[in-house]
């Protein structure tokens, strides 16, 4: 049964529409009556008798909800509950014939706004009851668009948010930190403990002694060995009563910028080198010339072989050849870009090395599978010879070791292409590690260190990204990314 009643007030302010649900007759008629009464608004009725009459009622309309506690066989609460399941946010007045404070307790729990005894309900009450129910709506409904705001602000942004308890214990996350963290949802976060996530030495303890980072610079290594280059900020939060509440955390990834960064540094370093060489090579090959004209000039005078003079000739033009290797490999390179298939260039580059690494009897395991049919805009000779030198690279340090591998493969992350190239030779030492990209940088006997800088900056020529990780005595990995063209 539905029915609609208008009652107009002598004081009309406003006008509010009021959905009655009610199934005893004279319990509406009485009840009507009283909001006939009402003189700070006009009350437009919409009685019905069951659930079942709310699709006869515009529910976006409705301004508030009566309910009777009895209806047949369900109660205020299967209403309550219908709302909720139903998403219907009208704040209900919920009425019952004896007052009783447990159903007071259970229907306010339930999600009504008041609980009132027909046996003692007047006009004033319900008109109290009325405007409190809708004020307090309004100020729910408006705190609810303000959390969805803030919530949309907190899961939309790019940073990393982690919210933390007093113990340090990850209370909540955005979508971001999710994405980093390698993690499918925040239940797999939420009551863990932050220093199971960044694992670095020392850092969790760095975080719990120093409260209130601002944008301190680090580099952060997670538990699923993703590493990024960072702006961590961490700031306390207090409640009302001055103690400590939570913790939040924001980690700003700058990692592509860092790494430009420093390519643009290697890059300038590699550039200053090479004028620098042209100097050196030209300061010289000046004395050296003159070297070689005099022992030419000696020679002619002296009839049998002196072996001082050969060696004295001999050492002049090794160095005459080691400055022409050294100003070659530093002269600015010019690619020949073509669009070539990135399988193809990896494999010319292991046709270089195969022959050493059979030699050595180094095992060799390839898969480029990740990369079928992928084409890049390259220099297919440069790139080539420039992964070839990681690899010999990667032979040279298996010597002595008992079982050698080499790994070489591709997988592709994030729209991204990363070639690892990984041997569990003697490894690199970490200060070793920091220098390792840059011109004249070498341990070795032979050479002059400028193979990996060539390489870098080939590599950077392409815009694509070069990083090492290394430990000694376990191995060293060398990884190229790229975004495909």
């Amino acid at each position: 049964m539905v029915q609609n009643s208008s009652v107009t007030s002598r004081e009309l302010k406003d006008s509010v529409n009021i959905l009655l649900i009610e199934d005893d007759e004279d319990d509406f008629f009485i009840l009507n009556q009283r909001l006939s009464k009402i003189s700070y608004f006009q009350c437009n009725v919409n009685w019905i008798t069951n659930l079942e009459a709310l699709t006869k009622i515009k529910i976006s309309e409705i301004d508030i909800c009566i309910a009777d506690y009895y209806l047949g066989k369900s109660t205020a609460i299967d209403t309550l509950s219908f709302f909720k399941s139903n998403y219907i946010n009208i704040p209900t007045i919920v009425l019952t014939g004896m007052d009783n404070r447990e159903k007071d307790i259970e229907v306010m729990n339930a999600g009504a706004i008041d609980y009132l005894s027909k046996e003692n309900v007047t006009t004033n009450k319900l008109e109290r009851a009325i405007r409190y129910g809708i004020s307090q709506n309004n100020i729910l409904n408006q705190f609810k668009i303000e959390r969805n705001k803030f919530q949309k602000l907190f899961e939309l942004n790019k940073d990393l948010i982690i919210i933390l308890d007093r113990d340090f214990k990850i209370n909540d996350v955005n979508k971001q930190a999710l994405s980093v963290l390698g993690m499918p949802s925040k239940k797999d976060l939420i009551e863990k403990n932050i220093g199971d996530f960044i694992v670095q030495p020392n850092m969790f303890d760095v975080l719990k002694k120093q409260i209130d980072i601002e944008n301190n610079e680090i580099e952060l290594v997670f538990f699923n060995s993703i590493k990024i280059s960072a702006f961590l900020s961490l700031t306390e939060i207090f409640d009302n009563n001055n103690i400590t509440e939570c913790y939040q955390i924001i980690i700003k990834d700058i990692t592509e910028e860092t790494k430009a960064k420093k390519r643009i540094r290697n890059i300038e370093k590699i550039n200053f080198s090479g004028k620098m060489a042209q100097t050196l090579a030209h300061e010289i090959r000046n004395p050296l010339t003159n070297i070689n004209l005099s022992v030419s000039f000696l020679k002619s005078f002296i009839k049998d072989e002196d072996h001082y003079l050969d060696m004295v000739q001999k050492n002049a033009n090794k160095i005459n050849d080691i400055t022409t290797q050294f100003l070659n490999s530093t002269k600015a390179e010019e690619l020949k870009a073509e669009f070539v298939s990135l399988q193809t260039i990896i494999n010319e580059a292991i046709e270089l090395c195969i022959d050493r690494i059979n030699l050595k009897e180094i095992e060799l395991y390839t898969d480029t599978s990740s990369i079928e049919g992928v084409k890049v805009m390259a220099d297919f000779q440069k790139l080539s010879i420039s992964i070839s030198n990681l690899i010999l690279n990667a032979t040279e340090a298996l010597e002595d070791i008992e079982a050698p591998k080499i790994n070489i493969f591709t997988e592709v992350k994030e729209n991204k292409i990363i070639l690892s190239i990984e041997d569990n030779g003697i490894g690199i030492s970490e200060d070793k590690i920091k220098t390792i990209f840059e011109p004249f940088a070498t341990d070795k006997k032979s050479g002059v260190g400028v193979g990996l800088s060539s390489v870098y900056n080939i590599i950077a020529l392409h815009n694509w990204d070069i990083d090492v990780d290394s430990e000694l005595n376990v191995g060293t990995t060398f990884y190229i990314t790229l975004t495909p063209n």
